[in-house]
C-alpha cells in the first residue's frame, strides 16, 4: 500500500516552522544521522555521498572540496567516535573503519583504514566506546571491547567481540560516559551502564559494581531496566537528557541545567525548558528549539560554547538550525544544508591514521554545503508513539480513539501497519454505529459461539444488517485476515447500498472510489487491509 505523500516536513524546513522532537547523535530508525563529530567530522550529502574532514586523503586521488574529501557513496547514515566510524548504506549494509575497531567477527585490528562490511539489515547505528545497531526488525544489537561499565547491556563487564542481541522493539539509542539508553516503540526509556549519578533513577542501585579505588565503589547495571515512559528522544552526556512527548527537555545526574550553576546534582528529572526539537549532550549541551534557534551551555574549555571556561546559562549561537552534534567539537546543520563547525579538534582522520586535522574555530563557521537535511517525523497524535501528525491517517486515528472505535493495540501504540481480522473489522464498524444491541441472541455461525467475546454482538448485528454473511459453510472466519474489498463491501452495505453484479469485489471498490473513500490510496483489492486504512476508510465514510 502506498501512503499519501506529505509535504509537512519539507515545508517546516523551508519556512523555519516548528520542528518535531529528536536527539542528535542518537541512533534512530526514524531519522538518519547526516552529521557526526567524533574523532573525525563526517557528513552525508543529499546525493548519498559521505564526506570526511581529512587533510591526507586527497593524496590518494579522492575528490576534494576544501578540507573535505569524498569517502563513500550510497550512504544514508553515519556515526563517528575517536576510534570507531560507521556508515549505513542505502541497501541496509553496515560498514566500519577506524583504529582498534571491533568488527563483530571476534577480531580487533589495530588499523582498519577502509570500510569493512559487518552486517545487513541495519536501520540505525551508534559508534562510540561500543557499537550499537538497531536492525530493521527493531532488535538492538551491541558489542565492543570497552565494556567495563556494562554499557553493552549483555549482563557482563567483559569485552564483547560479537554482535549480541540486547532488546526488541527499539526505535532509538544513545551512549556516552559509560551510560547507555534505548527508547522502545511505546515511548518507554530503558537504561544500563554506570549508575553513580543515579542515571537509572532507582536510588543508585545496580546488579554489579566496580571498584575505582580512591573514587570508591561505582554501581553498575549490566542489563537494561525501565526508567520512564513518554520519551521521544534521549542523549547521554555527563548528564542524561530526554525530550518528552510535549517537547519539554528534562535532565538528571551530574547535570548542567543552564540555571546559572556549573553542576546541579539531581537524583530526579528536572525540567530545563519547553519547545525543544533536538538535543546533543556531552561536556556541553546543544539544544535546537522548535523555531530553529540553537542554544548552548556547559563546558566551553574546548571552544564548544565560546570562550575559555564555562557557560552557566544558555547562549544563542545560530538560527535556522535543524540538527546538531557535539563531543569535544561541535557541528550544526542549517535548513539550507550548510554545515557549521566550531570547538576543539581531535587528531585522527578517516582512512589514514596518525595525522592531525588542525584546530577548529571557537565560534560557528560555515565549512561545507549540500548536506542532506534529515526528515524527522512530525509530532505524535492521540497519545500514540507510532502515529504522527503528517500521517495521512492521523485524523482518522484521533477520531477512532475519541469515538471508541479502537483504543489502539496498547496505551501508547496504534500499530498502523498491523493486519486486521474480520472480527475486528465488524467490531470497529459496530462501535462506530453506536454499539447497537442485535435482535437475535444466538449466532448463526459455528465459529462464533462465545457470548463473552468482544466481537459476538458485533458479528450478530452485522449479519442482521446484511453487512456480511460470513465466508460460507456457516462460518464467519473470526481470525481471517481482512482484505480491502471485504472492508469496502462492508462499508457499502452499511451505507444501504449493494455490491451487485458478477464481481462483488470490483463493485465494492468502484463504490468506494465514487464516494471518495480511497482517494490517495494505492492498493490491491485482495491485499490485506492494515489498521491505518480500516480506520481511514471508516472515518471518510462516517465522520
Amino acid at each position: 500500500m502506498k501512503k499519501l505523500p506529505s509535504l509537512a516536513m519539507a515545508l517546516m524546513l523551508c519556512l523555519g516552522l516548528v520542528l518535531p522532537a529528536a536527539a542528535s547523535d542518537t541512533a534512530s530508525v526514524e531519522t538518519p544521522t547526516t552529521i557526526s563529530v567524533g574523532g573525525i567530522v563526517a557528513v552525508v550529502r543529499s546525493d548519498g555521498s559521505l564526506w570526511v574532514w581529512d587533510q591526507d586523503l586527497d593524496a590518494q586521488g579522492r575528490e576534494q572540496e576544501g578540507i573535505f574529501v569524498k569517502f563513500m557513496d550510497d550512504v544514508v547514515s553515519v556515526s563517528t567516535s575517536v576510534n570507531c566510524n560507521a556508515a549505513i548504506k542505502t541497501d541496509g549494509s553496515l560498514w566500519l573503519w577506524g583504529n582498534h575497531v571491533v568488527l563483530g567477527d571476534g577480531s580487533r585490528p589495530t588499523q582498519v583504514p577502509t570500510p569493512v562490511k559487518v552486517m545487513d539489515d541495519a536501520a540505525a547505528v551508534h559508534c562510540g566506546s561500543i557499537i550499537v545497531v538497531i536492525k530493521t526488525d527493531g532488535s538492538l544489537w551491541a558489542w565492543g571491547y570497552e565494556n567495563s561499565s556494562g554499557t553493552v547491556g549483555n549482563g557482563t563487564t567483559d569485552p564483547v567481540l560479537f554482535p549480541t542481541k540486547i532488546l526488541d522493539d527499539v526505535v532509538a539509542f544513545s551512549s556516552n560516559f559509560g551510560s547507555s539508553a534505548a527508547i522502545k516503540s511505546d515511548g518507554s526509556l530503558w537504561m544500563w551502564g554506570r549508575n553513580d549519578d543515579n542515571q537509572l533513577l532507582n536510588g543508585y542501585q545496580g546488579n554489579a559494581s566496580i571498584n575505582l579505588g580512591p573514587m570508591g565503589i561505582q554501581p553498575l547495571q549490566t542489563l537494561p531496566v525501565k526508567v520512564m515512559d513518554g520519551v521521544t528522544a534521549v542523549s547521554c552526556g555527563t548528564q542524561v537528557a530526554v525530550i518528552k512527548e510535549d517537547q519539554s527537555l528534562w535532565m538528571w545526574g551530574e547535570a548542567k541545567l543552564g540555571n546559572g550553576k556549573l553542576y546541579t546534582q539531581s537524583d530526579e528529572p528536572l525540567k530545563v525548558m519547553d519547545d525543544v526539537a533536538a538535543i546533543s549532550s556531552s561536556n556541553a549541551n546543544l539544544v535546537v528549539k522548535t523555531d530553529g534557534t540553537l542554544l548552548s551551555w556547559g563546558e566551553s574549555s574546548f571552544g564548544v560554547v565560546g570562550p575559555m571556561g564555562y557557560t552557566y546559562t544558555p547562549v544563542q549561537l545560530m538560527d535556522n538550525v535543524v540538527d546538531v552534534s557535539t563531543n569535544l567539537q561541535s557541528a550544526a546543520l542549517q535548513s539550507d544544508g550548510s554545515l557549521w563547525l566550531w570547538g576543539y579538534e581531535l587528531p585522527g582522520e578517516a582512512g589514514v591514521w596518525g595525522a592531525s586535522m588542525g584546530a577548529r574555530p571557537a565560534t560557528p563557521t560555515k565549512f561545507f554545503t549540500g548536506v542532506a537535511v534529515p526528515t524527522r517525523p512530525s509530532p505524535t497524535v492521540a497519545g500514540f508513539s507510532d502515529v504522527h501528525e503528517s500521517d495521512y491517517y492521523a485524523d482518522a486515528v484521533v477520531w477512532a480513539k475519541e469515538t471508541g472505535v479502537t483504543g489502539g493495540t496498547s496505551a501508547t501504540t496504534f500499530s498502523p501497519g498491523s493486519t486486521v481480522t474480520r472480527a475486528q473489522a465488524v467490531t470497529f464498524l459496530w462501535r462506530a454505529a453506536g454499539s447497537p444491541q442485535p435482535a437475535a441472541a444466538t449466532s448463526p455461525f459455528t465459529d462464533v459461539t462465545d457470548t463473552g467475546a468482544y466481537y459476538y454482538d458485533a458479528v450478530l448485528w452485522a449479519t442482521e444488517q446484511g453487512i456480511t454473511g460470513g465466508v460460507g459453510n456457516n462460518r464467519f472466519s473470526v481470525d481471517g485476515t481482512l482484505t480491502y474489498d471485504q472492508m469496502l463491501a462492508m462499508l457499502c452495505r452499511a451505507a444501504g447500498d449493494t455490491t451487485t453484479g458478477d464481481d462483488w469485489s470490483a463493485a465494492a471498490v468502484a463504490w468506494a472510489k465514487e464516494h471518495g473513500l480511497t482517494n490517495g490510496l494505492n492498493f490491491g483489492a485482495k491485499n490485506s487491509c492494515p489498521r491505518s486504512d480500516v480506520v481511514y476508510c471508516l472515518w471518510k465514510q462516517l465522520a
